[in-house]
């Protein structure tokens, strides 16, 4: 039986994973230490809002805030846009932020849900890399994020902890572990403040 050659991409993706992985590590150490006093106070005042989009919008700033120490460090540039290629799970609240902010139209029919219960949502989490790869997000125009500062939380908290984007192309056989920076913990607060929780893709939400 004769073994299907390995595409080039993936072999060098495969061959990069474990110093990646090494790097990421390496990475996390030098801010795990961080001062995350900005963060609690962020997310304290989305606890104080009145109203879920300002929740939303809070937790944005907090995500934000999360993300900061890790900017320098990662393989994260302007103009790399793979993981706008990739799936993201936003909220049905952060739809209508992004739709407010750059005056595009939500669909009339959504292909969304409502998770069931804690398990459902933990779920939802890590659901970005369960929906349609290699199909550009609807707000990528020339190769840089045209909502940039609306950006759900999903996006703000993605950070490759590699010294370059080689995990985050896209080989025909399929995508490799990338070492992201661990967001689970903010991502879960993030599903939190929103009681009337639906999640979808964003190109549910946007044609």
């Amino acid at each position: 039986m004769t073994t299907a050659p390995t595409h080039p991409l993936r072999a060098r993706q495969l061959e990069r994973l474990p110093v990646a992985l090494e790097r990421a590590s390496a990475k996390i150490a030098t801010v795990a230490h961080a001062d995350d006093s900005s963060v609690l106070r962020l997310v304290k005042a989305a606890r104080a809002a009145r109203s879920a989009t300002q929740r939303v919008i809070w937790m944005h700033r907090a995500a934000s805030a999360w993300g900061a120490p890790m900017a320098s460090l990662a393989a994260c540039r302007p103009g790399c846009s793979a993981c706008c290629h990739m799936p993201v799970t936003i909220t049905k609240a952060e739809a209508e932020i992004l739709s407010r902010a750059t005056g595009r139209p939500m669909r009339g029919s959504l292909e969304v849900r409502s998770p069931e219960g804690a398990d459902e949502t933990r779920a939802a989490l890590q659901s970005f890399r369960e929906g349609p790869v290699g199909v550009p997000c609807p707000f990528l125009a020339a190769e840089r994020c045209s909502a940039y500062e609306a950006r759900p939380t999903a996006c703000r908290v993605l950070w490759n902890l590699d010294d370059d984007p080689l995990l985050c192309q896209h080989a025909p056989t399929g995508p490799v572990d990338v070492p992201y920076a661990d967001a689970t913990a903010i991502r879960g607060l993030a599903l939190s403040m929103e009681p009337d929780l639906v999640l979808g893709d964003i190109r549910d939400f946007f044609a």
